[in-house]
């Protein structure tokens, strides 16, 4: 069989592989690159849209299975690469970051700045090149989850500045606008301009996704940030109590109003199950 027409038969395989959340096969929608073929020993590329894909081994699998049924192939090697597609959304800046998510809440003390953080780490463990803002200006708590020291962000050219990095994460926060300890004290319209020098006078680089820590609620922060920089999606995080569950409705709403997709709801410090006494706990 010539390499042409063993390559045709690797196809027709692979067309088999369906991805579960787009329910199309991976030749469809072009996951398959560089495929080469030669003296039975088959070499090809999966590109998915997002290095944290949560069935990339079992595609992987299931693509060296099928390809090593074909009659004359003798060894598969599938290379699982990513490269994450931008938002729909046009951006009049940041115009190197791909996605922005947005993590709200509804109130405070629900562990929102906890989840943006394990997000942002998350997403770049898994390769993507990530940025994480902290914006939630009176009470930023990021730099102190990453054990970051309070100091200003380096300058760049054209009155810019460059954010600091940690864990391989690129973060800027307002809690390096003043020194350790002392409180950042503003009126409302001055958290928008503080919010649009983070978007506008921040060199950010190119990024994959960049996490936004929003303050709680919905008010000036959020509204600048739907209106400057168009969000890929928002996460709402929520404790299990009612009045928290009725504010983090507040926050699904606000994201529907401004026409931003809600990616999910995390509910976080939520209760167990007592062995002893069936009691929530």
């Amino acid at each position: 069989m010539s390499d042409q027409d063993l390559q045709v038969k690797i196809i027709g395989a692979l067309k088999t592989v369906m991805d579960p959340d787009l329910n199309k096969n991976i030749v469809d929608l072009g996951f398959v690159k560089n495929l080469e073929t030669k003296d039975g020993k088959v070499k090809f590329d999966v590109e998915l849209t997002t290095p944290a894909c949560p069935v990339k081994e079992e595609l992987k699998n299931e693509c060296q299975t099928k390809v090593g049924e074909i009659e004359g192939v003798k060894d598969v090697t599938v290379n699982m690469t990513s490269n994450v597609r931008p938002s729909e959304h046009q951006q009049p800046i940041l115009t190197g970051v791909k996605n922005i998510i947005a993590v709200a809440s509804g109130k405070g003390g629900v562990g929102k700045s906890t989840v943006s953080t394990n997000l942002a780490i998350a997403l770049s463990l898994s390769g993507a090149k990530v940025g994480l803002m902290d914006a939630d200006i009176y009470g930023p708590s990021i730099p102190k989850m990453l054990g970051m020291p309070i100091k200003p962000p380096k300058g760049a050219d054209n009155n810019k500045f460059f954010p600091h990095e940690k864990y391989n994460l690129k973060v800027i926060s307002a809690a390096f606008l003043t020194e350790e300890g002392q409180p950042l004290m503003l009126r409302g319209p001055m958290l928008g301009g503080i919010i649009q020098q983070f978007l506008q006078n921040v060199e950010w680089g190119e990024l994959d996704y960049l996490v936004i820590d929003l303050p709680p609620g919905t008010g000036d922060v959020q509204l600048t940030l739907t209106q400057r920089a168009p969000l890929s999606g928002g996460v709402i995080v929520t404790t299990p109590q009612q009045i928290s569950a009725i504010d983090a409705d507040k926050g699904v709403k606000m994201f529907r109003q401004v026409k931003v997709p809600v990616l999910g709801v995390i509910e976080n410090m939520s209760y167990f199950v007592c062995d002893g006494c069936d009691k929530e706990h």
